[in-house]
């Protein structure tokens, strides 16, 4: 129940390494729970390292060589320069950390 697989990534401007944790939450599979998404979860302090804001774009990529990159462009969300086939989920600001189980 749950599986899950720690990924290392890579910032594409620092160069310093991040585990994102990339889990299958399937509890409704088992009737323990109505869920079954996955998530990408890790990214918290990254974000606030970078000082990421609403229209920021994160940038998930995996390079020729198989490693796993990640980046921050800050700006104007979708207004960034982008290839067509490229996927963009814009940060919103209603995005919230959980911790003990109540909204920080």
């Amino acid at each position: 129940m749950n599986p899950r697989v720690s990924i290392p990534f890579t910032d594409d401007v620092s160069g310093e390494s991040i585990r994102l944790n990339f889990i299958y939450y399937n509890g409704r599979l088992f009737g323990e729970s109505t869920r079954n998404e996955y998530r990408l979860t890790g990214l918290t302090r990254y974000l606030r390292s970078r000082g990421a804001d609403v229209g920021d774009v994160l940038s998930l990529s995996k390079t020729a060589g198989g490693h796993y990159a990640l980046s921050l462009i800050p700006g104007h969300g979708a207004e960034t320069d982008m290839s067509e086939d490229t996927e963009i989920i814009q940060l919103s600001g209603n995005w919230k950390t959980i911790k003990g189980g109540r909204f920080a």
